[in-house]
């Protein structure tokens, strides 16, 4: 009698857990399904983006400079642009007022306060060149730039209250970190982004936009400090350019993951669409 129960409570047992092995099943499948039609979706929508940008007639503009071509310079192009100008636009100007800036705010107590700020300046460089081949081998191997675009603008906004509140070593650190990732990442994802034969238009607005940022927010500065005679109010506006490049990079990733992560598979992308392209124009 014990015996028949026992067997019958593991047979109660297998049958349930067979059943619940067969709903996980149906679960994962219905998972996959819903996810592998999102992509398709996604794919379809880009595709849809290429035959336009290829049929629609294109203007004046969008024929010399191309920058007006949604294919070929997508949006997510330009939220790279405005991250990467107010991120680097934060780090350069600071750079040169740097250390009559650590001088008269940390060190004018110490007898060798000027040589020690700028020692403290090149190390700061020495530390971001030092460390931005090490970024972009871990970035060439796990990708992710879209999150390090964030990672990146929360550092340099944390540097900069360190700078500002706190303690300048760590701080200026922090900054030589935050530019490499910045740069490492930015560039390396234009490349995904834009055709090889592009490469020099879409690298060149990069460089454009930086040397306008660092060239005209040295004058606004200075026009807040005159009007508050306060230096501080030099690093608070370069600390708003930080948090505008955080607000940027956030774009970014929603943007990259509406394109299921398009910013580090963006050949791949382009491959994908050109086959279709060819084997619908070769059935029609």
């Amino acid at each position: 009698m014990f015996n028949q129960q026992s067997l019958k409570k593991e047979h109660n047992i297998f049958k349930l857990k067979k059943a619940l092995k067969n709903h996980l099943n149906f679960i994962k499948s219905k998972v996959q399904v819903k996810y592998s039609q999102e992509i398709k979706i996604e794919q379809d929508y880009i595709e849809a983006q290429q035959i336009e940008s290829e049929v629609l007639e294109q203007n004046f503009y969008e024929n010399c400079c191309g920058y007006g071509n949604k294919h070929e310079f997508p949006i997510i192009y330009w939220l790279l642009l405005f991250f990467y100008t107010f991120a680097s636009t934060s780090v350069l100007v600071l750079v040169g007022y740097a250390q009559e800036f650590l001088l008269n705010k940390w060190l004018i107590n110490l007898q060798n306060g000027e040589d020690l700020a700028r020692k403290l300046v090149t190390l700061m460089w020495l530390f971001s060149g030092f460390i931005t081949p090490l970024l972009g081998f871990v970035i060439d191997m796990y990708g992710q730039r879209s999150n390090l675009t964030i990672f990146s603008g929360l550092m340099a906004i944390w540097a900069h209250l360190l700078v500002l509140l706190q303690s300048p070593f760590e701080g200026l650190l922090l900054l030589g970190f935050s530019f490499a990732l910045s740069y490492t990442t930015v560039w390396s994802s234009v490349l995904y982004l834009t055709h090889p034969h592009k490469y020099g238009r879409s690298l060149a607005l990069f460089v454009c936009l930086q040397n306008f940022g660092i060239s005209v927010t040295p004058h606004i500065c200075s026009f807040f400090e005159m009007l508050t005679e306060s230096k501080i109010v030099t690093e608070s506006f370069l600390l708003l350019l930080a948090i505008m490049a955080t607000m940027a990079s956030l774009l970014v990733y929603k943007e990259d993951k509406k394109y299921v992560n398009l910013i580090d598979r963006g050949l791949q992308v382009e491959s994908e669409i050109s086959s279709k392209i060819k084997s619908s124009k070769i059935k029609s």
